[in-house]
């Protein structure tokens, strides 16, 4: 279990102490250690200030410098990888593991969720963008995000032929879903800044509305094809 330090000010001392995993507390219960003492004097409350300032940049600091947090995935050996799900960061890598960013995962490298710092919020459809998505077939939708696909592909420079032929595929009967000028240019600065299993991940979505066995061969081969791209980034020994 990965462990944060904390840094906590206490008569004229700095303490180091790990961090429990993080709890919602009730809307009642006061706020703990955010405020000086009572009857601290302005010196003591300046240390006091400062003590939980360097532990919050200290948390802050702690993912990017532990271990391979720091190594390019394009130079990760299989060994070096946190997690299973962390291969191809960030371009191909699957979602942060929540349960290891609150210091409980169990699961170790062989989680399927990505043990990697993301700098970036997840980047996702708001409630009127959904919406959209649900008016338009599955075959509009690879329309749609196959530019941004192509995209990612090229600025990763891997061999992806076979998850462009799956989606091309798809794409050769099908049109551009025709969306309101200002919808439209919304959903494609979304579309802009999510990695390519994200966008793979949307028509997977798509098309897990589907009830045809074809359409569920569909998913998997792509599922498939993201997974050969992602052994392009294990340096073979």
């Amino acid at each position: 279990m990965a462990h944060v330090l904390s840094l906590r000010y206490h008569n004229s001392f700095i303490d180091v102490e790990p961090v429990a995993p993080i709890l919602r507390r009730a809307s009642s219960a006061p706020v703990m250690d955010r405020v000086a003492p009572w009857g601290a004097n302005k010196n003591e409350e300046d240390k006091f200030l400062y003590v939980q300032a360097l532990s919050k940049k200290l948390q802050q600091k702690w993912q990017s410098v532990s271990g391979v947090m720091c190594m390019p995935p394009e130079q990760m050996q299989l060994d070096s990888i946190p997690s299973f799900g962390s291969l191809g960061h960030p371009d191909v890598c699957h979602r942060p593991c929540m349960y290891f960013q609150a210091g409980l995962c169990r699961n170790g490298s062989a989680c399927t969720y990505c043990h990697l710092s993301h700098d970036e919020k997840q980047v996702k459809l708001d409630k009127k963008q959904r919406v959209l998505m649900q008016h338009i077939s599955y075959k509009e939708l690879v329309v749609l995000t196959l530019p941004f696909v192509r995209q990612r592909i090229q600025e990763m420079t891997v061999d992806a032929s076979e998850l462009l032929f799956l989606l091309e595929t798809e794409a050769a009967d099908a049109n551009l879903p025709v969306f309101p000028l200002r919808e439209g240019r919304n959903v494609s600065r979304v579309l802009a800044r999510m990695n390519l299993s994200k966008l793979i991940g949307l028509v997977q979505h798509k098309i897990s509305s589907q009830s045809e066995l074809e359409k569920v061969n569909l998913s998997e081969s792509l599922d498939a094809a993201l997974e050969r791209i992602r052994d392009h980034f294990i340096l073979k020994e």
